[in-house]
């Protein structure tokens, strides 16, 4: 393939780094006169013990067989005879040419692989000192079980051949992206087909694909980075948005991309890309209609989901509300979000900040502004409910509820981040009481204190790692990212719990019974006592028992 090049990297997982395994994953290619490319992705587990040399060994063989076959008189005679036989002017003689090419592979290649790499397999096994010769085949191959993908090129086709799971993808350049091998229904939760298995050349599937203009790139990936992107198959086209822009940024990061996903999924991330370089004005005029920023991720940023997988956390709701923020300052600045997975959103829990990467974005016009704000919902109603139906009091999410079927139904959406941030921050203060328990909850334990945290403005139910903003005692139009305060526990007596001053303002406590104030400077905690009033910028925030509720206001009017 003329002036097309290649990318290509293999990340250890976060979970094999922590484990001390080795990288299962491996690949290999070679350009020269055609195309052959191969990823190989090792089971891993103890049963499949060498299936990192496994993974080494298949693509090794792959790239073999497929430059003997190419290369072998009677695949050359009989297939140029086809050929030449047939002008392709008709539809039915391309669809031809493609049946008849797909079956000659089909019908040579897998066994061909299979058996090489068995052969390859069964000489490694013999020549280690702690292998037992008694072993059978069938369990020698397990140990060195792993997956295959290969990409070929042959006359003006690319050729795909896979078993296992792992994924192949063509990416067009109108952004569309293309799987010429249809995912297997056998591949779930984990568990794979494998070139290990006793009728492994039968479990090959295989794909012809004819190479045109409009393909941009073409990439093989193991499933490490399919798992990053664990919600919908949909959410998977980012990884190839993200590889589009490194290609118009001209950026060599695939590491640091394939870094990010391993961190996500734990698991061995590989990708090998055969990509088209931008080489004229009017490539690059076609492929910049979108603003695709890559941003790297430091070690302090931790996926939302980690956060979302915690029923017990409130997390959710800052983070919730740190996106709805995140767009409106998008917005003010003139653009719209057009493109965003959940897994391609970072948080640092302890600077509370969010960090949106692979995003895609175009200049605010009446249609952008609708999908934006279209994916801003989607994005909420993903993150809200990821959350156990405990911790979501109806009376708070039918709010949410209401607010998202209006937006699926008009043409442009009047709910703007800000109409959002205040959705949210009305959720945020009645979702982290346990209504069918009538108690709080901490670590399975309940809390019989049962306190609130009240402000002239509103009560806000504590939880273990609620969070108080400057927005939540002083008027504001939208949540910000002001913390000023954090509801800690004793590390030794859980049963007493505190508000860690996070502002550079001194606060003063008065607790009642004692006429001496307590001051709490900043990182200082002041403990939540029923009936206390603490001043936070000259503003009573009262410790009240929720079983007074009713009188919450008056109480506090009356302070």
């Amino acid at each position: 393939m003329k002036n097309w090049k290649v990318m290509s990297h293999s990340q250890i997982g976060s979970s094999h780094v922590k484990s001390e395994k080795p990288n299962q994953d491996a690949y290999l290619y070679k350009e020269v006169p055609n195309f052959i490319g191969a990823v190989s992705d090792g089971h891993g587990n103890r049963a499949h013990a060498r299936s990192d040399i496994g993974s080494r060994f298949a693509v090794e063989t792959a790239i073999e067989s497929i430059d003997e076959l190419l290369n072998g008189d009677a695949f050359k005679l009989f297939a140029d005879a086809f050929f030449n036989t047939l002008t392709g002017d008709q539809p039915h003689e391309e669809a031809e040419k493609m049946e008849t090419l797909k079956i000659l592979i089909s019908n040579w290649l897998p066994d061909k692989m299979v058996s090489n790499w068995r052969q390859k397999v069964l000489r490694h096994h013999e020549a280690q000192e702690n292998s037992n010769a008694a072993d059978s085949e069938a369990s020698i191959y397990k140990l060195y079980g792993c997956t295959l993908l290969c990409a070929f090129e042959y006359n003006s086709y690319m050729i795909f051949m896979q078993v296992g799971d792992g994924l192949i993808g063509i990416y067009e350049q109108n952004g569309k992206v293309i799987h010429p091998i249809a995912e297997d229904i056998r591949h779930r939760d984990n568990v794979t087909t494998s070139i290990s298995d006793l009728y492994a050349p039968l479990s090959f599937k295989t794909a012809v694909y004819p190479l045109n203009e409009t393909i941009e790139f073409i990439a093989l990936t193991t499933d490490g980075i399919e798992n990053a992107y664990p919600n919908s198959v949909t959410d998977y086209v980012y990884f190839y948005h993200s590889i589009h822009g490194l290609i118009v940024e001209e950026l060599p990061e695939l590491e640091r991309l394939l870094e990010r996903t391993s961190r996500y999924s734990g698991d061995d991330s590989t990708a090998l890309i055969l990509y088209k370089p931008l080489q004229t004005e009017l490539d690059l005029q076609k492929s910049d209609e979108s603003s695709i920023l890559y941003t790297s991720v430091s070690e302090d940023y931790v996926p939302i989901e980690h956060f979302l997988c915690d029923s017990t956390s409130s997390r959710f709701l800052e983070i919730a509300g740190e996106l709805c923020y995140s767009f409106d300052q998008f917005e003010t600045s003139g653009l719209c979000v057009m493109g965003l997975a959940l897994q391609d959103i970072w948080y640092n829990p302890k600077e509370n900040r969010m960090l949106l990467v692979s995003r895609i974005l175009r200049e605010v016009t009446p249609k952008t502004l609708y999908t934006s704000r279209k994916l801003l919902a989607d994005l909420l109603y993903l993150i809200l409910y990821k959350v156990k139906p405990v911790y979501k009091p109806q009376k708070c999410i039918l709010k949410f509820d209401k607010a998202y079927a209006e937006v699926l139904q008009t043409e442009i959406s009047h709910y703007s981040p800000r109409a959002w941030s205040l959705i949210i921050d009305q959720i945020r203060q009645e979702t982290h009481y346990d209504y069918e328990l009538g108690t709080f909850t901490f670590d399975g334990l309940h809390d019989e204190t049962q306190l609130s945290i009240v402000t002239q403005l509103s009560r806000y139910e504590i939880f273990h790692d609620s969070t108080l903003y400057l927005h939540q005692i002083l008027k504001s139009k939208k949540i910000t990212n002001h913390k000023i305060a954090n509801v800690v526990v004793h590390p030794k007596k859980p049963q007493i719990w505190g508000l860690q001053n996070c502002s550079n303002h001194e606060w003063v406590q008065y607790v009642k019974g004692s006429a001496t104030p307590r001051y709490i400077s900043r990182n200082k905690t002041a403990t939540l006592i029923e009936g206390s009033v603490i001043f936070m910028y000259g503003i009573p925030v009262s410790i009240l028992s929720n079983v007074d509720r009713k009188d919450a206001k008056e109480e506090l009017s009356q302070k």
